[in-house]
């Protein structure tokens, strides 16, 4: 996903874990 590889390209997908722990969605960023 765009959002994915925008955070891969800022902390190698550190983002990506660090919002899904915090909102409990995982599907909402797997999907964005």
């Amino acid at each position: 996903s765009a959002v994915e590889a925008a955070e891969t390209a800022v902390g190698g997908g550190a983002l990506s874990v660090f919002l899904r722990r915090r909102v409990g969605s995982p599907t909402r960023y797997d999907v964005a």
